[in-house]
């Protein structure tokens, strides 16, 4: 019996299409049976594919509410939503696997340290305490110190300091710990915020012994010192800020120290030995180009100049933390030079050494000074008989603002001045 070739080809073709019928059916039955479609979801997890996954998990939550695999599935679950960002979704799945009555599931713990750091993230703290504490109940697992070390801040954001302090205690006894010396400086902090100030020194000395190579002490011991010399505990404060000098004497919280050694002296109305404190801070060479040196010449200064009235010696000291401060990495560099620059303006003003004052005043607009002294330029221009504007560059802010003194002040001699520059 012989086939024609087109007789063949319709052949092939209906065997072909009832084949993908087959296999297309046995592909939906596979599917629809609950471990493919979960083995389908973990794929989906295992190549990132982190959007299906997490439909196929939730398809299967619903389909099979009685599976075995149903905390599993709320677990993973919360893992993909949590991933693409879905907080509260994530939240809801993670409650799911914690409230369950399976408490021998393997991600049991998992879920709840999920939970408390998703509570936390979306500024819940109280509930963070709640699921860490609950979880440390239970028994965390490889997920103790972590929870440890999570709550103890979670409770020092809400203030309360001595069950921080109790976790970080726990934490710091395991020296095999790697948050043990991170539990030991944040509870020398701790109790500095709180000021509990006996057992801060006692958690500070404590870190020192124990880790002696932690570069945070310094920086511990000098808030210490600087928060007695505020509660005038000026005795406690020096006895801190000595130590802290003969410990570190070339840091610069050592320098530090010096600085509130000074500033318990001007507390205690010993302004010679506050101002022999400050001088010799603002004159080490190595400190320089430290912002404290000009802190430290500054306060020198202020102290001439308003305890002691020797204007002199203050215009010097003025001048001196200006110099450094302008070549120093200090974060507080503008207010320095502000402060200085004004003070030597407004004093040379008042002596009538016009061309020093108009200096000082033409400095302050130069580092971008927000005080307005164009009234006191005009006048010292006009002193020294110069055209107003004749060698300066004007903004049409300062225009502005000339005009504006002449409408607030109408028949003074502000105004009459700005009315002739104005008019120039």
């Amino acid at each position: 019996m012989q086939f024609s070739i087109k007789g063949f080809s319709i052949v092939r073709k209906v065997v072909l299409a009832i084949a993908a019928c087959f296999f297309c059916a046995v592909a939906l039955q596979a599917a629809d049976t609950p471990e493919e479609l979960y083995k389908e979801a973990l794929q989906h997890e295992k190549n990132n594919d982190l959007s299906k996954a997490a439909v196929s998990f939730a398809d299967f939550i619903k389909k099979y509410p009685d599976h075995s695999q149903q905390i599993d599935a709320h677990f993973h679950l919360g893992k993909a939503l949590e991933n693409l960002g879905s907080v509260d979704d994530a939240i809801k799945e993670y409650v799911a696997v914690v409230q369950s009555d399976k408490k021998q599931y393997r991600s049991r713990q998992e879920a709840f340290f999920l939970l408390g750091k998703l509570y936390a993230s979306t500024g819940n703290p109280d509930k963070a305490i709640e699921t860490f504490e609950t979880l440390l109940a239970e028994g965390a697992g490889l997920y103790e110190d972590e929870a440890q070390n999570l709550c103890s801040g979670y409770y020092a954001v809400k203030g309360k300091y001595d069950e921080a302090a109790a976790k970080l205690n726990i934490l710091k006894r395991k020296k095999d710990s790697q948050f043990a010396e991170q539990a030991a400086y944040k509870l020398a902090i701790l109790w500095l915020k709180a000021e509990k100030l006996d057992y801060a020194i006692a958690a500070i000395e404590d870190l020192a012994t124990n880790y002696p190579n932690n570069k945070r002490v310094p920086e511990l011991l000098l808030q210490l010192a600087d928060i007695y010399r505020k509660q005038q505990k000026f005795d406690k404060a020096i006895a801190v800020a000595e130590q802290l000098k003969a410990r570190y004497p070339k840091s610069e919280e050592g320098l530090a120290g010096g600085y509130v050694l000074g500033l318990c002296a001007r507390d205690k109305k010993d302004f010679k030995k506050a101002i022999e404190v400050f001088d010799a801070i603002g004159r080490i060479p190595e400190f320089r180009k430290r912002g404290l040196a000009a802190e430290a010449l500054l306060q020198s200064a202020d102290i001439y100049f308003s305890e002691s009235a020797n204007f002199p010696f203050a215009m010097e000291r003025f001048a001196e933390a200006a110099l450094i401060a302008r070549d120093s990495d200090s974060e507080r560099k503008i207010e320095i030079l502000e402060q200085c620059y004004f003070r030597m303006a407004e004093f040379n003003f008042q002596q009538k050494k016009f061309s020093v004052a108009l200096e000082n005043y033409m400095l302050l607009r130069g580092i971008g000074s927000k005080l307005n002294v164009v009234g006191r330029i005009l006048a010292c221009q006009a002193a020294l008989d110069e055209t107003a504007g004749s060698q300066q560059t004007w903004t049409p802010e300062d225009i502005e603002s000339i005009r504006k003194k002449v409408a607030d002040n109408p028949g003074t001699d502000i105004a009459a001045e700005g009315e002739v520059f104005l008019a120039d």
